[in-house]
């Protein structure tokens, strides 16, 4: 058996397979229309509060899904969450559910940076000359391994989202884990997978960025956009300002627990 994306399956393919018997395809949630939206979000805890009988008449499919979460608005108009909580817990399942059915994803992770989504809207802090398509997944993979919560870089642009993105699927996959350890399923026997109290810090990293937007191939004033487009943009703050200035004023006033410097060049 094996999976695929049927937007993507050739007519070869797919004839290959349906004879042989061993396709199963799998649509992005982004191309789910409207009834298979309706019939995932009747599953949902009653809890949520959704008005199911006012989203049947309500014309939207996955994608439009998808871009309502950047909405409080609509979240609370139009699908009937009135709490924060409620917001919350419904945008985490939507991401579950898009991670879940990108095959793009690498198995085994929630990384949005394995997706073809997040490369395309990455794309315009991209640079030719800068060597950071490299880097990036890089500093991806160090953050998500490390779990910092204070970062900071000097210099800003591709990397800078990659990072962000590290922050936020670290915090999407602590909320996970404190669910399975209330639930009691977070332990091997006796032994429990993880440290209790690390688990009940807050964990919604920030990265600060600093850059002073004069190097001739800067993309960093584009970052707060492309961030805001995938949906991380809390776990960004953005300064303009010169660095060594920035550091010295700073001293006093906090720490970093992970610095990545790129500037000079």
């Amino acid at each position: 058996m094996f999976f695929c994306d049927p937007t993507e399956l050739s007519t070869e393919k797919l004839v290959e397979a349906l004879q042989a018997r061993q396709v199963s395809c799998i649509v992005p949630f982004v191309n789910w229309p409207h009834e298979q939206c309706l019939e995932w979000l009747r599953t949902l805890p009653a809890a949520l509060g959704l008005h199911l009988e006012s989203l049947e008449a309500e014309p939207f499919d996955g994608q439009t899904l998808v871009e309502a979460l950047d909405s409080t608005r609509e979240l609370k108009d139009t699908f009937g969450l009135q709490t924060m909580h409620q917001r919350l817990a419904f945008e985490q399942l939507v991401k579950e559910k898009v991670q879940e059915t990108d095959i793009s994803l690498q198995q085994g992770t929630t990384g949005a940076v394995f997706s073809a989504s997040f490369l395309r809207a990455a794309k315009p802090l991209y640079d030719l000359h800068m060597g950071t398509e490299n880097m990036g997944p890089l500093l991806y993979s160090l953050i998500r391994f490390v779990k910092p919560r204070k970062v900071l870089e000097i210099g800003a642009g591709y990397t800078s989202v990659y990072m962000a993105q590290a922050l936020a699927d670290n915090h999407a996959e602590i909320c996970k884990f404190k669910r399975l350890t209330a639930a009691g399923q977070c332990q091997c026997g006796d032994v429990p997978w993880g440290v209790d109290g690390e688990v009940r810090k807050p964990h919604v990293g920030v990265l600060t960025c600093v850059d002073n937007m004069s190097h001739e191939y800067a993309t960093a004033c584009d970052l707060p956009t492309v961030a805001n487009h995938l949906g991380i943009g809390r776990h960004l703050k953005l300064e303009v300002a010169d660095a060594w200035q920035y550091l010295e004023d700073l001293a006093e006033l906090e720490y970093f627990d992970s610095m990545w410097i790129d500037v000079g060049a």
